[in-house]
This record gives C-alpha cells, sequence and structure tokens, in this order.
C-alpha cells in the first residue's frame, strides 16, 4: 500500500497524505468574514445572523480533517467525504491528522 506525503498547492494546507486508495487531508479554515449590518458572510458566501457570540467565526484557530477517494497519483476522484475530524488548534490538527492517517493505514488498499 502506499502512503507518501503530497505536494500542496496552498498554504492553507496543514497536511496532506496519500494512504492507498484514499487522501487524508488537513487544512485551515479561517476564512476571511465581512460584516454586513448585522450579519457576517464568509467568503463561501455562508451567512450568520442573530446576537449569538460569533467571535470563533472570525478569529484563526480553526483546522478540519477529510478522507477522500483518489487514483494511484493521489489526485481526488471523489470529493464525497470517507472521514472528517475538526480541531482547534494547529497543533491539535497535526496530531489528529496523524491519527486519521494511522487508521486508514488500516482500511485503504
Amino acid at each position: 500500500m502506499v502512503v507518501k506525503e503530497l505536494e500542496s498547492m496552498n498554504d492553507r494546507t496543514v497536511a496532506l497524505t496519500q494512504v492507498g486508495n484514499v487522501v487524508v487531508s488537513t487544512v485551515s479554515l479561517n476564512l476571511p468574514m465581512v460584516r454586513s449590518m448585522d450579519s457576517l458572510i464568509s467568503t463561501l458566501g455562508a451567512v450568520y445572523g442573530g446576537n449569538e457570540d460569533r467571535a470563533d467565526l472570525s478569529t484563526p484557530g480553526d483546522y478540519e480533517t477529510m478522507v477522500f477517494d483518489c487514483d494511484d497519483n493521489g489526485e481526488v476522484t471523489n470529493y464525497t467525504e470517507r472521514d472528517f475530524a475538526r480541531y482547534a488548534t494547529k497543533e491539535e490538527a497535526e496530531e489528529g491528522h496523524k491519527q486519521i492517517v494511522e487508521r486508514w493505514k488500516g482500511k485503504a488498499n
């Protein structure tokens, strides 16, 4: 089974690893937010309104790992997530990425 680190094409990537027929991708979700009237709008178009505490929506420190199917070259073939985890810090994300890689070593072809 192939297990190799892949190169990322953007600076939001924390780690990118091919494990057999899946890619384990860990990224920063630090998305720029725009304040509009009483709402926050992310660059992806999500709108957060109301009076709830929104500090976590506009500050750095949100990370996630997703697992996707890939071909032999590590190119994603299906963007439906096979596994998922979220983290508050980069250090947690790096450790979580390693744990998910280990988990998928036993599952991937």
